[in-house]
């Protein structure tokens, strides 16, 4: 439904794109038909808009208290981007002009914000800017309000209102076009990140250091292709990036290898990627024993292999693992690597955790099992999540497709269904 909603709403503005130049073209600017789909438009989405700028005040307000943009920082813009899309449209054929005021200026501060979650601490400056973006949305947010109180309208303009629709519209601009006057809407118009030295970006102090780094990323090349190597370290916000100093082009021992500062994880891929090698799959899989041999570690298990094709042809095969101590499958550490048409190693990435996870009592898997409704059970497993927590999966088969029900392991309660994940049960063997 949701999907149908949107496709609907994106093909009406659309049509309404087009009806408009129409308009404009054959002067008929006053047709019964454009007012009312330009009254739509607007009665729709002006509240909508309001809407997300409230939200998105709240969520600048607890990022300014913390001094710190989050990383999951998120601003919406509904109800704006409907009207921002046929803004200048709207502009020509109602008369009016909404300079100095920019709509997308609004959208604008949501990348600049985005930047800024990448800051550890933020400066004066940018505590300002949050402050800027904050009372330009609000002195909006309240001339909404005014205007709609003034008119005896409700915040969302009911049918028998459609006739004030387009005065309080232009009205709703008139009082944006001053709001873009003041000194703080020019701030956040002309405001430019600051880039903080790479020392004050990293929020945390490395958990290992270059040379701890450069060990595992030598380790990595040399159980790769069976050669020492010299690397040369460039040192990044968050890893250390690490290749060989000098290469030719089909070097088999050309890697360039990532190891994260936190010791997470560890990413390498051959630098130079060739095509329209002459392998087939069942050869590629006998090369990739070998990389197997010497860089899967034991307790790790082969749950998935996946062939990709280009144009046509066999272009690469990927093999996924997960560590398994015989007990639980561990969600933060897995294995993936990909094997060229050449039978190359071309890219390998790998999650690390050494911690240790006291395994709480669990209910048996028998006992969730057996109240488990409906027919259709196909496995179910011990699962150790990213977020440390101990939850079973069961997977079940309805109407051709496998689901999987996640339950709490310690309660037995059922915390959702997914329509798919990884088959850790699905032994492969080469």
């Amino acid at each position: 439904m949701a999907l149908k909603k949107f496709y609907n709403h994106t093909v009406f503005l659309q049509i309404l794109c087009i009806v408009l130049m129409i308009f404009l073209v054959n002067g008929l600017s006053k047709d019964r038909v454009y007012e009312e789909m330009v009254v739509e438009l607007l009665r729709d989405n002006m509240t909508e808009g309001i809407e997300s700028l409230q939200k998105n005040n709240a969520i600048l307000l607890g990022a300014y208290m913390k001094g710190q943009i989050p990383e999951d920082f998120e601003m919406t813009f509904e109800g704006i981007q409907p009207i921002l899309s046929i803004d200048d449209e709207l502009e020509a054929v109602l008369g009016f002009e909404h300079r100095p005021f920019d709509w997308m200026t609004l959208e604008f501060a949501a990348w600049d914000l985005e930047e800024l979650s990448d800051k550890a601490e933020l400066n004066e400056m940018d505590l300002q800017y949050i402050e800027d973006v904050r009372y330009v949305n609000q002195a909006l947010i309240d001339a909404y309000y005014d205007i709609i109180d003034k008119q005896g309208v409700s915040f969302r303009i009911g049918y028998e209102d459609k006739p004030k629709v387009i005065g309080i519209y232009k009205e709703f601009v008139k009082r944006a076009r001053d709001i873009a006057m003041s000194d703080a809407y020019q701030r956040m118009k002309d405001f430019e990140v600051e880039e903080a030295p790479v020392e004050a970006q990293v929020k945390n102090e490395a958990v290992i250091s270059a040379e701890e780094a450069r060990v595992l990323a030598e380790a990595f090349v040399e159980k790769a292709t069976g050669k020492s190597s010299d690397l040369k370290l460039e040192e990044e916000r968050l890893a250390y990036e690490f290749e060989l100093q000098d290469t030719t082009f089909g070097d088999d021992s050309a890697y360039c290898v990532s190891v994260d500062k936190d010791g997470c994880w560890l990413q390498a891929y051959l630098s130079y990627k060739m095509g329209g090698g002459a392998y087939n799959d069942a050869t590629i899989d006998r090369e990739a024993n070998k990389y197997i041999e010497a860089l899967i570690p034991e307790q790790y298990v082969l749950y998935d292999r996946e062939v990709a094709f280009e144009d046509g042809k066999l272009e690469e095969v990927s093999y996924k693992f997960v560590y398994y101590d015989g007990v639980y499958y561990d969600e933060t550490r897995h294995i993936e690597m990909t094997v060229d048409n050449y039978g190359y190693l071309d890219s390998f990435d790998q999650t690390f955790n050494e911690e240790l996870i006291h395994i709480p009592s669990v209910i048996s898997e028998e006992t969730l099992v057996s109240s488990v409704k409906g027919t259709g059970l196909q496995k179910s497993v011990l699962v150790r999540t990213e977020d440390d927590e101990m939850v079973y999966w069961v997977y079940m088969k309805s109407n051709g497709a496998i689901y999987t029900l996640v339950f709490d392991a310690m309660t037995g309660v059922q915390k959702e269904v997914l329509p798919k994940t990884a088959i850790y049960y699905n032994r492969i063997q080469l």
